[in-house]
Formats: structure tokens, sequence, C-alpha cells
């Protein structure tokens, strides 16, 4: 029930995020490499997705605390009654997460844990975003993504994107297809029949402390 309660209440907070980040001016700016134009949830403070078929509901993409020096920032995940947390990098040969919490109801600056300094990590996008491109993604590096088009214009619920970039990406239950576009990151996850599973609908606040 206090779970519950907590992410509700970080709903409500979303607007005091908005204030947090404007109000960010003041913090060292934080110059991102060119290739992070396609990188996910680094340009705004709150990204809004909304699911289809089994995976229905909607999910919120928050960043709690933005780049540091080191590119280093936190997000957390609302979808349903469930939160997570989780610590990215950019970095000039692509985005990295350093950790990620599964049980996270209050907002904590987790930057600095054990758990983000370890030597565990998992890509997450690479610069090289070429047709044809392969890497792993996963602490174990176990899952196989491959750049198949790049750029292509992708067009959702109205919503047209050029030079996007799709991936595929095989699990055990079948590929999906993800697809990156230039000053908004990740905006829609595909099934293999191409039905899409996850499509961002509304962004809110760009992020002060980077350019």
């Amino acid at each position: 029930m206090r779970k519950k309660q907590s992410i509700a209440r970080r709903g409500w907070a979303i607007l005091g995020l908005l204030a947090v980040f404007l109000l960010g001016m003041g913090q060292p700016v934080y110059a991102k490499p060119d290739w992070s134009e396609s990188a996910p949830y680094i340009h705004f403070v709150n990204y809004h997705y909304v699911g289809n078929g089994v995976a229905g509901g909607a999910r919120d993409v928050i960043m709690e605390y933005s780049p540091d020096a080191n590119g280093i920032f936190q997000i957390s995940v609302l979808e349903g009654t469930s939160s997570n947390c989780y610590i990215y990098q950019i970095r000039q040969d692509g985005l990295y997460e350093l950790a990620h919490f599964d049980t996270y109801s209050d907002v904590e600056d987790k930057r600095t844990t054990d758990a983000a300094k370890d030597d565990k990590q998992a890509l997450i996008l690479p610069a090289d975003l070429t047709v044809g491109k392969v890497y792993y993604t996963g602490y174990d590096k176990s899952v196989k993504n491959t750049v198949v088009a790049n750029p292509m214009t992708y067009v959702i619920n109205g919503k047209r994107y050029e030079n996007t970039v799709k991936v595929s990406r095989e699990l055990p239950n079948g590929t999906i297809y993800l697809y990156y576009a230039p000053k908004a990151g990740l905006i829609a996850v595909e099934d293999q029949a191409g039905n899409p599973e996850f499509v961002l609908t509304e962004t809110y606040g760009n992020v002060a402390n980077t350019r």
C-alpha cells in the first residue's frame, strides 16, 4: 500500500521535477557527444509512452538527476504499480547502463552507490549506428541487436519522424524492433509482426544543463 501511495505521489511530483530542471541553469553544462542525438531518455525530463496489445498500460520515464560532468544520469521508469531506477552514462562510444534497482519508491540519488561504480555495465545504444552494425546488450552481453535501417522515415499516430534508426533485438520469445529518432530518442517498440508495443506520445521539460 505504501509503495502504491508513493508512486501516486511521484505522479504529482512531475511538475516539481520540471521546475527543478528548469532551474538547473546553475549546474555545469554537459556537452553531449554528436552521436547522442538519437539516444534515449537524455533530452527531456519526462517521456510518456502508451502501450498496446498484451503489454498495455502506460510507461513514464523520468530523469531524476541530469548528466553530471562525466555524463552519468539517473532515470526512473513507472509502469502500472511498479517503479524501477536506472543509472546511465553517456560516453563517446555509446550509452551504457551502470546499475538498476528493481525495488525503488522514493526519489534518491543512486549515482554514487557501489552498484553504480562496479565493473558491471550494459551497452544500451552504440555510437556507431551504421546499417548492419551488430552489438550486444544486457549485463552478460547475451542479447543480439542489429541496426537494420538508418536513416528511415517512421510515421506513428500521425507524427512523422525523419532520420530514424531501426534496430532489431532478438529475444527468447521473438524479435522486436526499436526505433530511435533525433532529439527524441526511443519513439516506438514493435513486435515481430510490426505491431506497436509501446509508442512515445508526449514529452515534457527540456534538460537544462545539457547542450
